[in-house]
């Protein structure tokens, strides 16, 4: 039996393969287990890389209001929390 390449299968996953490739592809990797599981590993692979690509942005954006917050802290600490009166240099 002929084996796919990995490149191929991502291809065919990414729906960048033609109608009759791509269909060609996906009856193989019913019929070939070996191919079938290249194809699990690459869409394992891809959920991996989606969620760390969350867990990044996630984390970015901690640490931009985690500087936010450190920022609005200095500034309460000098000039008060809003309402509050005869803190701060006037």
């Amino acid at each position: 039996m002929r084996h796919y390449d990995r490149e191929t299968i991502e291809r065919c996953m990414a729906g960048e393969l033609g109608i009759f490739r791509r269909s060609s592809v996906q009856r193989h990797l019913k019929k070939c287990p070996d191919c079938a599981r290249l194809s699990e590993e690459i869409k394992n692979e891809n959920e991996l890389l989606v969620s760390l690509r969350a867990a990044q942005k996630r984390y970015r954006n901690f640490e931009r209001d985690k500087d936010a917050s450190a920022v609005l802290s200095s500034l309460v600490s000098r000039f008060g929390a809003p309402g509050e009166t005869g803190r701060g240099s006037d």
